[in-house]
């Protein structure tokens, strides 16, 4: 159900998903009379259960289009497991993949790959404390792929092999999945689960198991359990795609018909998180942790939701939500605030039990001062509600947000269809479909009342079952608590927080327009249409060059870009930190006569947005909007160009995130070692240097705008490129007011080459940080090459054959890796260079053999002897995923962009095509031979800190 996604948020990890249920309502006697009435089932959908009771949901949908997107989700996690089956569920998810009755071993990933189905994104699984859920796609112009599809889900349903040579290979896997896992923040989940979760299953079932256990179980335990907990009836079998609906469902009854009944009833059994009275506390103090946070959780039974009425309480708590969030955003960006961030939502946490969640980041040293604050900041919308204004505007935003989804009603992906109906298979959500919801809001938003949303706070914030979560490095000169408060401090807090003296929130607007004058336009000086992408460029009368590429992949979706030569490379070194931070401070202190907040507030509702950016060698924007609100995209371009604000509120408190992010990261092993890589890449340079909080104190707002102010000064020399739902006529006259109306004072810039070059020859260095047995390993290969189109599109099918390449030989055949990947990439200014990066992390004491491995499989692509499969993996990959992009705003305005920053025509782009058919072996080989030298390279390792 959308309503219930769109208030799921990361809450600094955790996942909130909806809250439904809460205060009463004042309603209409038309509302009144229908809200009993159920929530229907989207007619769109088909949802079937066949005789031995496994259920599934079909849906035709084309975006994208060729595309079925298939699920296989099983109603049994982690919590299921008994003591001595720890991590079993998730043991059983991995050996899916290596073998079954009709595919041998790893046969299933390589027929995927051969019809070009990548590894991870598009064929994958996933095991969770309540559900372990199988995912693929396939190609539906493609017959037999659609039918081994589904064979493939099939018998991961009930014919997985459990051969033991495959076990014992996937047991060194999974020790290493288990090994990458571990760190600062599986030691604090760990400790923190035991609080939230006390007295219950959940308290002690982490996913990834126990390594005890999974080094020695067996075959045929690991088959009794999958036999267990995969019987028909704990299964649901989701397809949605670009496919005829009956098809798929004959397929699915003759697939999944075969899977014998359950031998007698079957039940899946729950279990409940036990209720307390008294607020429980846990306090995690790691040196390894990157920021400090408190979180409060105030746990729920789980509320059913299932009619019109429940739906609209949802719409009432997310209006309070909402609100509340916006308060605490405004508090974050004024000076010396409390908190760096701070945020309330809701929502199922396990199968058992909802939460309410309130939860800060906050300074290490200000745990206390922050909590005091978000308790104070809710106090306050508890005594004396929200303002007129601020429900007004939140109304604004939800409807927009709804209007916006029942546009693309016809282009939503797959993938969120499919998300939706795993929820109601396990979590019985509601799918009533979009036509509905946006039937709802329309019906339900415009009457809510603020007296029953300052009610619904009520409902919201109590003292059962609260539970307190304080995460913080410490500082382990102040002994075993690290400085962190202990529980009798954070009781005081809520003491403090109750007898506070409050008053209510003043909801400050700024009124006026946007922009008071409008400006002069400017004229075309040139006009032409580059067949090959369908775009027409424009030269305006000041100079700068516009793309403009309509689109109907989007009904409503309008993307743009604009740039400029230059970039921070202008800059001497000590402007360095005053230049990146500079679009940032500046969108922090929004535009005109507006605040940020004060933008925010006066663009509820709108779908609007420009974000500034300087890199190295251009700076520029980047931006959306819909069709309605186009020319409050434009203003703000205006705006930025011409007015960018000046905050120095917002600076302090943009200093003081920063200063949160940074102060511990030297205590951080993977911070240390990716630090380590750029700083080697870039031979010392001085703006290769990791950023800490030393390099804070070169912060400087007047230096900021300054810099800012020049970047932006003369729009003779950038490039605006728009791609959407416009039409070019219509757009035209927005162009020459807000674009041809920008200053310009002729000035061509180019960037600065700031000689920052990859060494030469072999550089290795070592990391030695970390509580934990595990390492890192980096081994970069880069230099200088004649750049081509040509040669970029090589080194990249270099980088994909070695990627497939390596995980067979060092994850699979090895069991030395969870997860090792290669990066390939070119640029052509400031000047030509390739990198190739080759990442793994494994056990301290492989290090060295796996990289041996991995030198040996070097030689192999070098040598050009490359076997026909994986070229045919590899071309495969490329023709969908082109396939796919080709029909998306953000490739081609991405793919344009850099094109032209390139130096090169925009039709380049249709000439991947040609190309991929003509990759073959020859090519693989030279690009390995002149991109993978022996003889220049780096290798950065991380080991963990050495024992004294």
């Amino acid at each position: 159900m959308k309503l219930f996604r769109i208030r799921m948020f990361v809450l600094f990890a955790v996942l909130i998903l909806a809250v439904y249920g809460g205060s009463q309502a004042a309603w209409g006697m038309g509302e009144r009379e229908s809200v009993g009435e159920a929530l229907p089932v989207d007619p769109e959908v088909i949802i079937g259960k066949l005789e031995n009771g496994l259920t599934y949901y079909i849906r035709e949908n084309k975006k994208p289009e060729n595309v079925a997107v298939l699920r296989l989700v099983v109603d049994a996690g982690s919590v299921v497991e008994e003591d001595d089956e720890q991590g079993l569920a998730h043991f059983v998810e991995h050996l899916a993949f290596n073998g079954t009755a009709n595919f041998k071993k790893t046969d299933i990933i390589d027929y995927l790959e051969s019809i070009g189905i990548r590894y991870g994104p598009e064929v994958n699984a996933s095991t969770g404390f309540d559900e372990t859920i199988y995912k693929l796609e396939v190609p539906t112009d493609n017959e037999e792929a659609v039918v081994k599809g589904f064979q493939i889900l099939a018998d991961w349903a009930h014919l997985v092999s459990f051969e033991e040579d495959e076990v014992d290979r996937e047991r060194g896997i999974i020790i290493e999945e288990w090994r990458q896992r571990s760190g600062a923040g599986m030691r604090v989940m760990e400790k923190h689960y035991q609080v939230l979760y006390r007295g219950s299953k959940y308290a002690g079932r982490m996913p990834i198991g126990k390594q005890t256990v999974i080094e020695s179980v067996s075959a045929e335990k690991l088959k009794n359990f999958y036999k267990k907990w995969y019987p028909p009836d704990n299964m649901a079998v989701i397809a949605v795609g670009d496919f005829k609906a009956e098809a798929v469902e004959d397929l699915i009854k003759k697939s999944f018909s075969m899977i014998p009944e359950s031998e007698g009833p079957w039940e899946r059994p729950f279990f409940p998180v036990p209720d307390h009275q008294e607020t429980l506390y846990s306090v995690a103090v790691d040196p390894e942790i990157r920021e400090s946070r408190v979180t409060i959780y105030i746990k729920k039974d789980v509320r059913e939701s299932k009619t019109r009425a429940d739906y609209r309480k949802s719409i009432v708590e997310y209006l309070f939500s909402g609100m509340l969030n916006s308060r605490f955003d405004e508090m974050s960006k004024k000076p010396d605030p409390a908190f760096i961030s701070a945020a309330i939502g809701g929502g199922l946490i396990i199968r058992t039990k909802e939460a309410v969640v309130l939860s800060a980041t906050v300074q290490h040293d200000g745990i206390e001062r922050g909590l005091l604050s978000i308790l104070v900041e809710t106090r306050r919308a508890i005594e004396f509600g929200f303002t007129a204004s601020e429900l007004e505007r939140e109304k604004k935003n939800l409807l927009s947000w709804i209007e916006q989804a029942y546009k693309e009603r016809e282009n939503t992906p797959s993938h969120s269809h499919v998300r939706e109906y795993i929820r109601n298979f396990l979590e019985d959500e509601p799918i009533p479909g979009i036509k509905k919801e946006y039937e709802l809001f329309s019906a339900f938003v415009p009457g809510v009342t603020l007296e029953e949303v300052n009610r619904a706070a009520e409902d919201w914030i109590g003292e059962k079952n609260r539970v307190v979560l304080v995460t913080t490095p410490g500082k382990p000169a102040d002994g075993a608590q690290g400085g962190a408060p202990d529980e009798e401090d954070l009781k005081r807090v809520f003491e403090r927080a109750g007898r506070a003296t409050i008053t209510p929130y003043e909801d400050s607007v700024k009124e006026g327009p946007l922009l008071a004058e409008i400006p002069a336009p400017g004229s075309i000086v040139e006009e032409i249409f580059i067949d090959s992408v369908q775009t027409t460029r424009l030269v305006l009368s000041n100079g700068a060059v516009v793309l403009l590429k309509p689109t109907d992949f989007k009904e409503d979706e309008i993307l743009f870009e604009a740039m400029s030569p230059g970039g921070h490379s202008l800059l001497e070194d000590e402007e360095y930190i005053a230049a990146i931070t500079a679009p940032t401070a500046i969108k922090d202190s929004g535009v005109g006569d507006f605040s940020k907040i004060e933008l925010e507030k006066e663009l509820a509702g709108k779908v609007a947005a420009v974000s500034p950016w300087i890199s190295e060698i251009y700076e520029g924007f980047s931006g959306s909007s819909s069709a309605q609100d186009l020319e409050i995209l434009f203003k703000l371009v205006y705006l930025y160009f011409t007015d960018p604000g000046r905050d120095p509120d917002a600076f302090q408190a943009y200093r003081e995130r920063l200063r949160a992010r940074f102060e511990n990261r030297r205590s951080i092993p993977d911070e240390v070692f990716w630090d380590t890589v750029r700083t080697t890449i870039g031979q010392d340079h001085f703006r290769s240097r990791p950023l800490t909080v030393e390099t804070l104190d070169e912060m400087d707002l007047d230096r900021s705008h300054r810099i800012f102010r020049e970047r932006f000064s003369d729009a003779g020399d950038f490039t605006f490129i728009f791609v959407g739902s416009f039409d070019v006529e219509t757009i035209k006259p927005l162009v020459l007011t807000y674009l041809g109306g920008l200053p310009s004072g002729g000035n061509t810039e180019k960037w600065r080459d700031l000689g920052i070059d990859p060494p030469g020859g072999v550089v290795q260095k070592t990391v030695r940080m970390g509580i934990e047995s595990r390492s890192q390993v980096l081994i970069g290969f880069s230099g200088p090459f004649s750049w081509s189109y040509e040669g970029d599109f090589s080194l990249e099918a270099m980088g994909e054959v070695l990627d497939i390449r390596l995980r067979e030989k060092v994850r699979e055949e090895q069991s030395g890796t969870y997860g090792i990947w290669v990066w390939a990439s070119t640029r052509k200014y400031p000047d030509n260079e390739y990198t190739v990066y080759i990442g793994f992390g494994c056990d301290p004491d492989r290090v060295e053999e796996l990289t041996d491995v991995v030198f040996k499989e070097i030689d192999w692509i070098r040598e050009g002897e490359i076997d026909s499969m994986y070229l045919t993996k590899v071309k495969e990959i490329f023709k969908r995923g082109l396939e796919k992009s080709l029909k998306e705003n953000g490739y081609w305005l991405k793919s344009m962009a850099l094109a032209l920053r390139r130096g090169e025509d925009p039709g380049i782009i249709v000439k991947r095509a040609a190309l991929i058919d003509r990759l073959d072996a020859d090519i693989i080989g030279k690009a390995a031979r002149s991109f993978l030298t022996p003889g220049r390279y780096i290798r950065v390792v991380l080991y963990p800190q050495a024992e004294e």
